[in-house]
């Protein structure tokens, strides 16, 4: 049959320098190894790499997303010229879903066997992407090993994840497993070698919070088969970033909390005393957002959020849509799309733009009421 990998498609020739090279280094990693890990800082076009990778590989491919990131791939998968996709709904899947060459389905278990069972008929896909791969991490979750056969079935894997460096070495295993099998070795000798795993006193083992032994032979096993750029590796190939800090005078409900926090008087927190403090900084970052016309403000509390929303739209003729964490991600995705397409702002809650929502075209301007 047809050879598995080819390197016959041109690469787009919209890719950073620094893509170019991750395109490249992906496959010849999948023709040694047949299987890879991108973990590039969020932003860094991990998504078009990837797509650019799928062009020059032959057979089916299925791409495991969170729900929240179907529209984000929907949108990637147009920009990048990528051959037909359809992104797989349990409930009502249409016959198309049965030859698109990329089937994207969500992370859920359902979803997975009957995205098996209904688009690829039984079989298993040439292509196994798995975005997000970090959530894998459990390793007896049921979603886990349903992956785990998938990935054994498939001629290549590609995860796919922003955050590499889990708080345990433990973490690493089922990550690895999925991907390259027992080439890290079984549960017990990757922990007992690179976990600091020892024997406990009544059975089982115990891990230590730190001081791993070999961390350093583990990052260098992991450096053969996983690619990680952080941004300030590339910053010469990426717009400049401006950063600005406004200082705001303390208004006098700040410094009367602040002051009874410092004096321990009633039941004064630091919690209050913040609070307070974002109330006086509110008419700042008003007047930002205004002279930005175009921004993604970003504040704590849903009340300031809430607040903000309605003073730019009400009061400064500046139209703006407001996402909250209450709010679904298709609805978040929709208002997104909202506000690129008329040019507004968007203010967010920062437990409301996490991973997942593609923010890029929302404008240049960074606002940040409060920090987290």
């Amino acid at each position: 049959g047809p050879p598995l990998l080819t390197a016959t498609a041109p690469l787009n020739p919209q890719l950073r320098n620094y893509q170019y090279c991750g395109v490249l280094w992906m496959l010849s990693v999948l023709k040694r190894d047949s299987a890879c890990i991108l973990a590039d800082d969020m932003g860094l076009g991990k998504t078009a790499q990837v797509i650019e990778v799928l062009k020059n590989l032959c057979g089916r491919v299925l791409i495991l997303a969170p729900r929240a990131a179907d529209e984000t791939w929907r949108e990637e998968l147009i920009k990048w010229q990528a051959p037909p996709y359809y992104i797989f709904k349990p409930g009502d899947p249409d016959p198309e879903c049965h030859t698109a060459p990329i089937v994207v389905c969500s992370h859920d278990i359902r979803s997975i066997e009957k995205c098996l069972a209904t688009a690829f008929k039984g079989e298993y896909p040439a292509i196994l992407v798995i975005d997000e791969a970090h959530r894998f991490r459990g390793r007896n979750a049921r979603r886990s090993k349903a992956v785990e056969q998938v990935c054994a079935c498939a001629q290549f894997c590609i995860e796919i994840t922003a955050t590499p460096q889990p708080n345990r070495p433990r973490d690493w295993w089922e990550l690895l497993h999925i991907a390259f099998g027992y080439r890290f070795g079984s549960k017990y000798e990757f922990d007992t070698v690179y976990a600091g795993a020892i024997p406990g006193a009544h059975g089982g083992l115990v891990y230590p919070k730190k001081n791993f032994p070999r961390a350093n032979e583990l990052a260098l096993r992991l450096s053969y088969v996983m690619l990680r750029r952080e941004a300030h590796e590339v910053l010469g190939e990426l717009p400049p970033l401006q950063i600005q800090v406004r200082w705001v005078d303390a208004n006098r409900e700040a410094r009367v909390a602040f002051l009874k926090l410092q004096a321990g008087l009633s039941r004064a927190t630091m919690h209050d005393a913040t609070l307070a403090t974002l109330k006086g900084k509110v008419e700042e970052a008003l007047a930002l957002a205004v002279e930005a016309k175009r921004f993604l403000l970003c504040t704590w509390m849903k009340a300031h959020a809430r607040e903000l929303h309605r003073l730019l739209n009400m009061e400064y003729n500046t139209p703006c849509v407001l996402i909250t964490g209450g709010i679904s991600t298709k609805k978040r995705t929709a208002l997104i799309k909202q506000a690129i397409a008329n040019k507004w702002g968007v203010v967010a809650t920062t437990d409301s733009v996490y991973e997942s929502l593609n923010l890029q075209e929302v404008g240049h301007v960074g606002i940040l009421h409060s920090i987290d």
